[in-house]
């Protein structure tokens, strides 16, 4: 039995009983990127065995009908998870996973950051177009890796002060960006903070 490292179900019409189906019947325990976002599947996908997906580090369920991350909680070395347009509303189900570097939750239900704190090796964070407000955007400042921030163009100027403050608790030279716009960096020896807005 072939061991696939790549899986991609994105698109293809297929509900939940398909997916579980295909991840029940291969060996996907050297999968490391698996998507299955813009399908009609739901909350059917109840659990991923740590076993069964040991070296899963990407997984995008962006744009399907999943409002419960909770089976995402147990993946070892899961770093990336991309979750656009969902309707999940908080981020308590993954904040076991603490070796998370990018999270993307664009366009969700998301309205706290209560567990954010948790998450402090999140490198990257999109959290435009959901329903944080500016009293829970300074949550952010308890993330000391944070370098990329994508938020709606009304919190710039907030997103803008975040992310100074945590370049100035870091004692690297490491550059930070507000929306990884595409820019030559400045032969400078401190951070250098980037402010782009993202255009509703």
């Amino acid at each position: 039995m072939p061991k696939y490292k790549i899986l991609d179900l994105s698109n293809k019409g297929y509900g939940s009983h398909d997916i579980m189906e295909i991840l029940e019947n291969s060996d996907f325990t050297a999968l490391t990127s698996m998507d299955i976002s813009f399908n009609p599947t739901d909350n059917g996908i109840t659990y991923l065995a740590p076993e069964d997906f040991p070296n899963l580090v990407e997984i995008n369920i962006s744009y399907t009908a999943i409002d419960d991350l909770g089976f995402l909680q147990d993946l070892p070395s899961l770093r990336i998870i991309t979750a656009n347009g969902l309707k999940i509303t908080s981020l308590a189900q993954i904040a076991e996973l603490t070796k998370i570097e990018e999270l993307r939750i664009a366009e969700s239900n998301v309205n706290n950051l209560n567990e954010i704190e948790r998450l402090f090796n999140l490198r990257v964070l999109d959290i435009s177009e959901t329903l944080v407000d500016e009293t829970e955007l300074v949550k952010l400042v308890k993330l000391p890796n944070l370098t990329t921030l994508i938020v709606d163009e009304k919190h710039e100027a907030l997103a803008s002060g975040i992310l100074n403050k945590i370049s100035e608790s870091r004692l690297s030279n490491d550059s930070s960006h507000f929306f990884n716009k595409p820019k030559q960096p400045k032969p400078a020896e401190t951070p250098n903070i980037e402010i782009h807005s993202l255009v509703l």
